[in-house]
């Protein structure tokens, strides 16, 4: 497999370096014109929202580096969807995030050492203007890139799981505060789906709950797998109606305690998503996840802590079992 991102080394050092370039307006409205936009064939869980490109020059740049962008993930993301070894599917993976963090200092050392600070992307120099748009623009790519891997193949991934605003920090020692790169709130394979605050009693806790696909339309199936995973002694009984609330999309009085280990409850909730048990279009399963669990002794974790966590793998496939044996 090839992982290089060819368009982008040719711009971080070599022939489309855009300093190199010194074409007219003219000659690069007619690159922009020719070059055939590539759309993403996948199911994209963020959107980049940068400056808009008025000028010939950045406009001809964003297009190519938009067209590698989504050309890279078009064939990445359909390509490890289909490998079922988890040791090869990590392994391709990993190449893939070692490729990236190579790019990312090649793309942060461009930066520093020809003064293209952000800041100088209005710049009365258009020159200037013209190369930090692109330079910075060609970083939010490659950070869009790896979350989109990420949190794709997110079971795969071991290490610490790292947000857009983490890697500007700690690849380009960067703060963003204008928030470029956004999670998409639609629902990546049917229509949005608008989750609707409800007022609720005042002894109930405000929070998302979840919900079970409308094809598993009986309580009862709920009720079944409350007891499996009780007799897994995961869930202790006084957590039943809660339980039972969350996954009906009602609001629940008590967070429910996790019994079991925190690894046992990142594999059910992973397993639900996986196995498409869960109407979650707006993919906030590990936020709410936080905010309706507690572990034993009614301890509270954040999303970071259940969404980077590690399966226990005792349970790991009676768990998996459990959910697959939901009846739709």
């Amino acid at each position: 497999m090839n992982y290089e991102l060819t368009t982008y080394n040719e711009i971080l050092l070599m022939s489309l370096r855009p300093w190199m370039n010194n074409y007219s307006d003219t000659k690069f409205k007619e690159l922009h014109t020719e070059t055939k936009v590539i759309d993403t064939e996948y199911n994209p869980f963020f959107s980049l929202e940068y400056k808009k490109p008025l000028t010939p020059k950045k406009k001809y740049y964003s297009q190519i580096i938009n067209n590698e962008r989504n050309s890279f993930l078009n064939e990445k993301i359909d390509f490890i969807s289909k490998i079922t070894d988890t040791d090869e599917r990590f392994y391709i993976i990993k190449k893939i995030f070692k490729h990236l963090n190579n790019l990312f200092k090649k793309t942060a050392d461009c930066i520093q050492e020809n003064g293209f600070p952000y800041n100088e992307v209005n710049s009365t120099n258009q020159d200037l203007s013209n190369n930090v748009y692109i330079f910075h623009l060609l970083k939010l790519e490659l950070v869009l890139i790896y979350i989109e891997l990420q949190e794709h193949f997110q079971s795969d991934f071991e290490d610490e799981y790292l947000t857009y605003e983490e890697l500007l920090e700690i690849h380009f020692h960067e703060f963003d505060n204008q928030s470029f790169i956004n999670r998409i709130e639609n629902t990546l394979e049917t229509e949005i789906k608008k989750i609707k605050v409800q007022d609720i009693t005042e002894k109930a806790i405000t929070q998302n709950c979840f919900k079970i696909i409308e094809s598993i339309k009986s309580k009862t199936h709920i009720n079944d797998l409350f007891t499996a995973l009780a007799n897994l002694n995961l869930l202790d009984e006084s957590s039943k109606k809660d339980f039972v609330h969350v996954f009906s999309n009602r609001p629940i009085e008590n967070k429910i305690e996790w019994i079991g280990m925190k690894g046992d409850l990142y594999s059910f909730i992973l397993f639900l998503n996986q196995e498409k048990k869960l109407d979650d279009p707006n993919y906030k399963h590990w936020i709410t996840t936080s905010k309706i669990f507690q572990l034993k002794g009614k301890i509270d974790f954040s999303e970071s802590e259940i969404r980077s966590c590690k399966p226990t793998k005792q349970n790991e496939a009676k768990i998996l079992k459990i959910v697959q044996n939901i009846r739709l």
